[in-house]
């Protein structure tokens, strides 16, 4: 008798376990949209600053997005590129520099560039350059933004 009931128990574990597990993974679903929707304020509207020697500003952009369409106020040049990008990539325009993050020291020349403005309804001020492997990688992932870097 002792041993049926012990095997009711397992059974019983057996129902409740998946149950338990379905409601836990439930509630670790994210609710951040997914790729190609576009978020309540998806928008952006930035000025991108380039300096090609690294000191006066050679180059001045107004980048207008609508989701990943340009809207007809954007003067970059590959705007619609580049707006594509930041709705696919928005952690780009934020990047997460870690001062323990081992970089190649290849130089990439002088060229530095200013994002600022509003991405999806958040105030942007991020600097760009090319002064090591990492930073060179930043700028060549931004492309469309940021250009090559150089005349």
């Amino acid at each position: 008798m002792g041993r049926l009931k012990h095997q009711k128990v397992h059974t019983g574990l057996a129902f409740v376990a998946p149950l338990l597990a379905g409601l836990l993974l439930a509630g670790c679903a994210s609710s951040a949209p997914t790729a190609g929707t576009s978020p309540v304020g998806a928008g952006a509207d930035l000025k991108i600053s380039i300096s090609f020697e690294g000191k006066s500003v050679d180059s001045e952009y107004h980048l207008s997005c609508s989701g990943s369409q340009a809207t007809g106020s954007s003067t970059l040049p590959e705007s619609n590129a580049a707006c594509a990008l930041l709705a696919e990539n928005p952690e780009t325009l934020t990047p997460q520099r870690s001062p323990q993050q081992v970089c190649t020291e290849i130089y990439g020349g002088p060229a530095t560039a200013t994002v600022s403005g509003k991405f999806r309804g958040q105030q942007v001020d991020t600097t760009f350059d090319r002064h090591n492997g990492c930073a060179i990688s930043e700028w060549d992932a931004l492309a469309p933004l940021l250009g090559e870097g150089m005349k």
